[in-house]
């Protein structure tokens, strides 16, 4: 991910290390909540939310790619 923010993305290298490091400190939280609504909700039903979800994240970012693929213009010259 680092190298795709700095050199495909041409954004500061130090971006990546800002978001790097969100990620990992929203992690520990989002981990508590999780055993949290386990207790709540049940094993079973949380992994299914998750499954659900991690689905719903893969088809949205399959859909981007789909929609940044189309061409740009008369010409049929592919948007870059």
């Amino acid at each position: 991910m680092p190298l795709y923010i700095s050199v495909m993305l041409k954004l500061p290298e130090k971006l990546a290390g800002v978001l790097m490091g969100t990620a990992t400190g929203l992690e520990i939280p989002v981990m508590l909540l999780a055993g949290h609504y386990a207790k709540r909700v049940g094993k079973r039903n949380l992994m299914l939310i998750a499954l659900a979800a991690a689905i719903l994240s893969v088809l949205r970012c399959a859909g981007d790619v789909c929609l940044s693929d189309r061409t740009d213009g008369a010409d049929g010259a592919a948007a870059v």
